[in-house]
């Protein structure tokens, strides 16, 4: 989980969402980031790609 990564551009939009839809989530948000890492048996850690979805709104 990435806390404090991004903001709901509209988290009054999102309240209009019926509770039990509301109720699935932790957030108003995805918090999640995937990362997918690359290690060498002898080298150790030799790169890493991650994901994480954010709005540009979110940037200020």
């Amino acid at each position: 989980e990435l806390l404090d990564a991004g903001v709901n551009r509209s988290p009054s939009a999102y309240l209009n969402n019926p509770a039990s839809e509301r109720s699935k989530y932790k957030y108003d948000v995805d918090k999640e980031m995937t990362l997918l890492k690359f290690v060498d048996d002898e080298w150790g850690p030799v790169g890493s790609f991650n994901w994480f979805a954010t709005h540009a709104t979110s940037m200020g």
